[in-house]
């Protein structure tokens, strides 16, 4: 299967800059193309100045978008920093936890039937050197919020396709 692997930004008419076609990607036009056969998104609304609020309506967007299209589109990588790591990055606090933002992600795209979705990203404790890399994003396998973020999640997805 063949997909663009874009952003998802969107080319419509919008103060929004991932709406209105600001970066120049078009996800529908993309994915109406003959040989791509899913859409994909990113969805980092740190490092966009957006709202986890707003990434919810990001993803729900997408899943409308394969309906329309009748194509699949995943969610190919999301992620919510840690408050230590955007303190650090950029400068600024939420009180909005990694559970209550990609769960509201996460809920959003199993009711609205989004095809699939991978997180960023994937952390495993208990290497021989520790525990593997760490960009902010990182969920570790036993850390209290891969129960919700990684194995409910996973059970929630195992479903019939979109």
């Amino acid at each position: 299967m063949i997909a663009a692997g874009t952003e998802g930004f969107f080319n419509g008419t919008s103060d929004d800059w991932a709406y209105n076609g600001a970066d120049g990607v078009d996800s529908e036009a993309i994915l109406r193309l003959p040989n791509i056969d899913f859409g994909t998104f990113h969805l980092y609304p740190d490092w966009w100045s957006k709202t986890p609020e707003w990434g919810t309506e990001f993803t729900i967007a997408h899943a409308k978008l394969q309906h329309k299209v009748k194509k699949p589109v995943i969610s190919e990588e999301y992620g919510w920093l840690l408050d230590s790591d955007r303190q650090a990055w950029l400068g600024r606090s939420s009180n909005v936890t990694r559970n209550e933002a990609i769960g509201a992600w996460q809920e959003a795209g199993i009711k609205h039937k989004i095809a699939g979705d991978m997180y960023w990203q994937l952390g495993v404790d208990g290497l021989s050197f520790g525990n593997s890399t760490n960009d902010g994003f990182t969920i570790y396998l036993k850390s209290p919020e891969a129960k919700q973020l990684i194995y409910e999640h996973a059970k929630k997805m195992n479903r019939p396709a979109w």
